[in-house]
């Protein structure tokens, strides 16, 4: 009976680390965007999405999130509740920077609304003065998430 009960704990641990390993790559994918690099969170649900950034008081160094939507269009955003400037950047269902912005924390009521000169599959929030590109750069999305849902 020890022995199955071991047997049965060891091959338990054995999957546990194979899924965290997958989890950890898919929880920590990097997106490039010409010589740079960001490690982002996915917010690819209504529930994320809406979540976004609120809420933050540091966002680590070539850190953000990324925004995955089912379709592209004119996704807009606002800065409500969040709390660290961010340099918002939009990008076309052919992986191209198509819009950028940085947005200041919302400071009274109601809070502007920013929307991109194109439409946008995907949208990049990182710290604010760290994005050094340009309208038309190519991104580089890991497989997992280079198609939307």
């Amino acid at each position: 009976m020890k022995k199955v009960l071991s047997l049965i704990i060891v091959s338990l641990f054995f999957v546990g680390c194979e899924f965290s390993s997958t989890k950890i790559s898919l929880e920590n994918p990097a997106v490039q965007i010409g010589g740079q690099t960001f490690t982002v969170e996915i917010a690819d649900t209504p529930d994320s999405r809406t979540m976004g950034l609120m809420n933050r008081h540091v966002l680590p160094q070539n850190g953000g999130m990324l925004f995955v939507f089912d379709a592209p269009k004119i996704h807009s955003f606002w800065m409500k509740n969040t709390l660290i400037p961010l340099d918002v950047i939009w990008i076309s269902s052919e992986k191209k920077v198509v819009d950028f912005q940085k947005l200041l924390p919302c400071e009274s009521e109601p809070c502007p609304i920013y929307s991109p000169s194109e439409k946008s599959q995907w949208v990049l929030e990182i710290g604010a003065d760290q994005f050094s590109g340009k309208i038309g750069d190519a991104v580089i999305f890991p497989p997992e998430i280079s198609s939307p849902n």
